[in-house]
Formats: structure tokens, sequence, C-alpha cells
């Protein structure tokens, strides 16, 4: 993680660490893509299912909405908990 050191002008000297936004923006933009990535995968791969085996069609979908929403969830709750360590980390001395 990149830091930068800010002075700040107080009664008292001190150190602020801030975080660039720009450097979350790109890993969040990386998670994103990543997760669209898979998406897309899965979508392909769920195509090729049907195309070669459509009577398993109806079993596979319900196990793959399953798993879909779990996976959303999962991918929704590490973000959030990225953002929330991201946030704690950021020390702020006054």
């Amino acid at each position: 993680m990149m830091w930068r050191r800010v002075k700040m002008k107080c009664k008292y000297k001190t150190t602020v660490k801030i975080c660039h936004l720009s450097i979350l923006n790109r890993k969040l933009k990386r998670k994103f893509q990543q997760a669209i990535l898979e998406i897309s995968e899965e979508e392909d791969r769920l195509n090729s299912v049907i195309y070669t085996n459509p009577s398993s069609v109806s079993s596979y979908s319900a196990s793959t909405e399953h798993s879909e929403q779990s996976s959303q969830q999962n991918f929704s709750q590490s973000v959030a908990q990225y953002l929330h360590t991201e946030t704690e980390s950021s020390d702020v001395n006054l």
C-alpha cells in the first residue's frame, strides 16, 4: 500500500497517513473485472452444457443458481471487509 505523509499545522506537530484513493479504486476495479471475467466464464460453461446435454439443464440450473447467489454474497462481503480494513488502517493521529 502506498502511503504519503502529510504535515498538518496544529498545536502539536503531527503526521497523518493518507491512502491514495486512486490506489483503492484500482484495487476495486481489478476485483470487479476479475468477478466479471469469472461470471462470463461461468456463462460460457453453462452455454456449452446446455448445447451438449439439454436434459440436464433443469437440475444443473437449480444448483448453479444457489452457487451464484453464494458467490455474489461472498464477493460483496469480501469487498465490504476490504473497504472496512482499509479505512481502519488509515491512521489519523491528531
